[in-house]
């Protein structure tokens, strides 16, 4: 063959830790006019025998990431001061992950199993199949009747492996374990159980997904939206005109902006598998430095405008079953919302700057255990034991009270915390922005493959809680304990005045049936406090999740026995 142009022909292998770049290719290309090139590129594509297609990785977001000059980024201002600008700003960083994300990302068919197995159950896989294809091809009784066996010893095999695998784990299985709390959950659950007919108000049955959506969706703005006859209209008026009234004004104090490294170092402790989003915490936790710059702006701009952007208060929400009540009901789905990881990031922020705060100044005490680090649950029933254990060396009987209080955090007055915060003199700025997060917001209720039209969470002038706001002790300016300390062992053991009280108009009868008290005991004596302060409670109590209960004034004999 004379007269042919060179072919030039190259032999090519990328390590899957390597990167194929255009560069590399286009000098390949160049060596020749007429180039081949042979090898492995590592490349999946279903055209070749892979089961997946597109090379997508977080390697590649990463790199995506970092091309910061695209149509979208180039819309923002240099300077982002107002709440239109945060608002734009933040729309075309969240359209250029949304960008970035699916295009890096792949679909992983559910079918692929990547199990490893023996390398005797290897074999006898690949003798059960060629014997198969031997019978298939050569039809005769012996063939047929070998096939059989082997595959009769390869299902003998395979669950002998299961269980051997099954047998290693629970033998090296241990609280701090992986995959402890997967296999705790999985064997408490039912698995997945499809979620029949929703009834109505009306009687009816909701059967589509897109009514239940809708059903379910109803029910969580009804829980929020509920109310009660106002104990003291006056009263509940002055507190949301005084409220009105300093949301109103300028703030006064400043709050120190937001640095880079604050930033870094809350993206670095984020939890990758944990919430789910087009914001989502992995995809954050790859940002560059250009974008983390970009989102520091942003929040110092927040909050100098003491502003809560209305995207980051918008949730998915999605139902789960509660345990033990009826399915066909509603009310028995808990709501789980699915909010922005750059809302999440930015709350963060303003619960720092609001724990600082209560801490410096002590308006916490240190028996309340309620979301505060360093402070648990086995700590505190510690602690009651402890006190328990003092009453019995000084032959005094100790008495305590549980109760429960129904939708205590879905029906907070939000008046009433804020004009709080004003009394406790928490900075004005930052009473201004969580004002701002508390206005409406809104959701949309996932269910199946469908969803709720988009509803609004409005928290009417009056609230289900606690409207009165009585004066704190005198010499306390925190939350109230039900646990006494034990250097006041002396001192009348009752629950103190600083704790939530009981409706007044409620008589004794009513009491025991809230509380599920012993019908033997009597609230009053058993140290429940009935006083004035109680008339500006209006709270809910489920029954059977209350108790009052009263220990010996002596030691039992079990007790001094396990001592």
């Amino acid at each position: 063959m004379s007269g042919h142009r060179i072919l030039v022909i190259v032999s090519i292998y990328l390590s899957p830790s390597k990167k194929l770049l255009r560069s590399d290719i286009e000098a390949l290309l160049a060596l020749g006019d007429a180039v081949i090139l042979f090898g492995d590129f590592n490349y999946k594509n279903t055209n070749w025998g892979c089961a997946v297609t597109n090379p997508g990785d977080w390697k590649r977001l990463s790199t995506a990431l970092e091309e910061v000059d695209t149509s979208a980024l180039n819309n923002i201002p240099d300077v982002i001061e107002t709440t239109d600008e945060i608002d734009s700003s933040l729309g075309a960083l969240t359209n250029h992950i949304r960008t970035v994300v699916k295009r890096c990302s792949r679909v992983v068919p559910a079918s692929v199993d990547h199990r490893k197995l023996p390398a005797d159950a290897l074999e006898l896989l690949r003798a059960k199949n060629a014997t198969l294809s031997h019978a298939y091809a050569y039809l005769s009784r012996e063939n047929k009747s070998r096939a059989r066996a082997l595959q009769r010893h390869v299902r003998a095999r395979m669950i002998e492996v299961k269980n051997e695998e099954w047998s290693n784990l629970m033998e090296d299985i241990f609280p701090t374990h992986q995959a402890f709390w997967k296999i705790t959950r999985a064997l408490k659950s039912e698995g997945y159980l499809h979620t029949p007919p929703l009834k109505k108000p009306d009687s009816s049955l909701a059967v589509d997904d897109q009514e239940k959506a809708e059903r379910i969706a109803d029910n969580i703005v009804l829980q929020r939206s509920h109310t009660l006859p106002p104990h003291d209209s006056q009263h509940i008026t002055f507190i949301e005109e005084e409220v009105r009234h300093k949301t109103s004004l300028d703030p006064l104090d400043d709050l120190s902006p937001v640095s880079l490294h604050a930033i870094q170092k809350i993206v670095k402790e984020l939890k990758a598998k944990k919430a789910p989003g087009l914001d989502g915490n992995k995809a954050i936790k790859y940002f560059p430095l250009t974008l983390l710059s970009l989102l520091v702006a942003i929040f110092n701009a927040c909050l100098k405008n003491c502003y809560f952007p209305p995207v980051w208060k918008e949730a998915d929400v999605i139902g789960n079953p509660k345990p033990g009540k009826p399915r066909d009901l509603p009310a028995s789905y808990r709501p789980i919302s699915l909010l922005s990881g750059l809302g999440k990031l930015y709350g963060r922020i303003l619960k720092t700057r609001l724990s600082e705060y209560l801490f410096d100044e002590g308006l916490l005490i240190n028996e309340e255990f309620g979301f505060r680090p360093n402070h648990s649950c086995p700590q505190q029933a510690l602690h009651i034991v402890e006190y328990i254990r003092e009453g019995f060396k000084t032959n005094k009987r100790t008495v305590a009270v549980f109760f429960d209080v129904a939708k205590i955090f879905d029906r907070v007055w939000h008046a009433g915390l804020i004009y709080k915060l004003y009394l406790l003199k928490v900075p004005d700025r930052l009473i201004l922005i969580m004002n701002h997060y508390l206005a409406p917001r809104h959701f949309i209720l996932k269910h199946e493959n469908t969803h709720s039209r988009l509803a609004r969470v409005i928290f009417r002038r009056y609230r289900n809680g606690t409207q009165h706001l009585p004066s704190p002790p005198e010499g306390h300016r925190g939350a109230g304990s039900m646990v006494p300390n034990l250097e006041d062992r002396g001192k009348r053991r009752e629950i103190g005045s600083n704790v939530v009280y009981l409706q007044k108009r409620s008589s004794p009868p009513t009491l025991r049936t809230t509380l599920g008290l012993d019908n033997r005991m009597d609230p009053t004596r058993a140290g429940v406090p009935v006083t004035s302060c109680a008339e500006g409670i209006s709270l809910k109590y489920p029954q059977g999740k209350s108790r009052a209960v009263s220990t010996p004034v002596c030691c039992p004999a079990a007790y001094g026995e396990a001592e």
